[in-house]
């Protein structure tokens, strides 16, 4: 069985989620340093809300980076056309 991935998430309120657990800023570093440590060529996911404060987004995902992550992939969701009509 593969190794569980590891998921970073900004909501729209900002909160930080660590794989579907909210996880304050201080603690994100440390523990996600850990987990990449365990699992060096793990690629991080990212997903931001759409309504989420960019700055936080960009600190998350610093952060990941400084936590060693070298592989992050970014999640996207396809614009929704019916709404665009």
């Amino acid at each position: 069985m593969p190794p569980a991935q590891i998921a970073l998430r900004v909501d729209h309120t900002g909160a930080l989620h660590l794989d579907d657990e909210v996880i304050a800023e201080r603690a994100l570093t440390r523990r996600l340093a850990r987990m990449v440590a365990a699992r060096p060529d793990q690629t991080v996911f990212f997903e931001a809300d759409d309504e989420a404060p960019y700055a936080r987004a960009v600190t998350a995902l610093d952060d990941a980076r400084a936590a060693g992550a070298r592989r992050i992939g970014v999640l996207t969701r396809p614009p929704d056309l019916a709404a665009a009509r």
